[in-house]
């Protein structure tokens, strides 16, 4: 098969490429160049940025695709953008969307759980950027489906984690627990959350384009196991060998430690459940989750402690610090 994946060289995209690079496909890769890629590997590279619209439209044009593979379109104009260029000429277009997408302001009103792709999603009037686009790409995708049977594949990814994850999940409990420090944890710490590995949504881009029944499906791809911030904080401690401290801050804490508006803290969602069920692709497609939650973060703390560790400014974790024990 002849597949264009479209964000190849960052943390989902290269595990991707790596899945398909095992077998006999032709394989173009576009990246903007922000992370690095093998350029020895086995598939042409093409260096761009999708927001330079015109130059990135004419360019696909000229090329003939069976598979194309969208892992990183992260507002509505970039689907529909993708609907244009590639309508009546692809046998299988896969979109990589989140599960971010489920009613996130509903959480605690949910009577069951998990949530299943039938699930409500959220506002398309969402404040949060990323959330709203999301659901706006889904919905674009899903209409071209229906009125003109556009061949497209829906992933909802859950807290994606793996070795070298360049967002701030795993290396928020690595660097705390080994450093000694406090992981400070929102209050009251209920709020449960659901991962799925890297290579197991990677896995399952393979299962997807491999299946003709994909197409006009919407998947959740999620590691079938819920944990919190407490229990995190043990598992990564017995890894790494010491105990964690957990300490639990709110936003009047915040407040008085003067924490800076544009930095973030806990890394996962602070209230509610949000478990979701991996069902559907399990039954339909036949893929199974091949990491337990354990075995991938001790792989994580691996890659970790290889790739040495990065200086932290403590000081204004130390203040929130000072506030929660002082009160």
């Amino acid at each position: 098969m002849k597949i264009l994946i479209i964000g190849g060289s960052g943390f989902l995209g290269s595990r991707i490429l790596h899945y398909f690079s095992l077998e006999k496909h032709e394989i173009m890769v576009i990246t903007r160049g922000i992370h690095e890629i093998d350029k020895k590997g086995k598939f042409d590279y093409i260096q761009i940025d999708r927001k330079n619209r015109t130059k990135f439209k004419s360019l696909l044009m000229k090329y003939d695709f069976d598979w194309v593979i969208d892992v990183c379109a992260m507002e509505h104009q970039d689907t529909k953008e993708i609907i244009e260029i590639f309508k009546k000429r692809i046998s299988n277009f896969l979109h990589i969307s989140t599960a971010a997408v489920y009613d996130q302001a509903h959480l605690e009103d949910y009577s069951t759980f998990p949530i299943f792709e039938s699930d409500k999603q959220g506002d398309l009037t969402d404040s949060h950027d990323y959330r709203r686009e999301k659901r706006k790409c889904e919905r674009l995708l899903m209409q071209a489906y229906e009125k003109n049977k556009f061949p497209v594949t829906i992933i909802r990814p859950t807290y994606i984690y793996g070795p070298n994850n360049y967002k701030y999940r795993e290396k928020y409990f690595f660097d705390r627990i080994l450093a000694k420090k406090p992981l400070l944890i929102p209050y009251p710490g209920n709020a449960y959350i659901d991962f799925v590995h890297v290579d197991d949504v990677a896995l399952l881009c393979v299962k997807c384009l491999q299946n003709p029944k994909s197409i006009g499906e919407i998947y959740n791809a999620s590691g079938g196991e819920l944990t919190s911030g407490e229990l995190l904080a043990k598992l990564t401690g017995d890894i790494i060998g010491n105990d964690p401290i957990i300490e639990y801050y709110n936003d009047e804490d915040l407040k008085k430690a003067q924490w800076p508006d544009n930095k973030r803290l806990y890394p996962f969602i602070n209230k509610g459940i949000l478990y979701i069920s991996n069902q559907k692709a399990i039954h339909m497609l036949g893929w199974i989750p091949q990491f337990r939650l354990k075995d991938g973060i001790n792989q994580c703390y691996k890659t970790y402690k290889e790739n040495g560790f990065d200086e932290i400014d403590w000081k204004d974790e130390d203040r929130l610090f000072s506030i929660i024990t002082n009160n």
